[in-house]
């Protein structure tokens, strides 16, 4: 079954939060400071992030032949992420 024009325009949008990548892992860097925590998994995890969301884009294109809607809430989670922490921080 062919994929339609608006759920590639989903599957790209969806992995926009990727280019945020660099000045998340710049930030994350800043975790060592603290002398006694140990951040190193905290590290891992933050900055695994992009590979979530290519896994969710995986996950998603392969749903996409039997549960087409299960696989458009896939792609659609991150952009609502993105959305409640912008609105978080204004």
């Amino acid at each position: 079954m062919k994929k339609t024009l608006a759920y590639r325009i989903l599957q790209v949008v969806s992995l926009l939060p990727i280019l945020a990548w660099p000045l998340v892992f710049y930030v994350s860097a800043f975790l060592f400071d603290d002398p006694n925590g140990n951040a190193s998994l905290l590290f891992f995890a933050i900055n695994a992030y992009p590979l979530y969301l290519i896994a969710n884009l995986i996950l998603s294109k392969k749903l996409y032949e039997n549960e087409r809607s299960i696989s458009v809430l896939l792609l659609i989670w991150p952009i609502l992420v993105v959305v409640l922490v912008v609105l978080f921080l204004s």
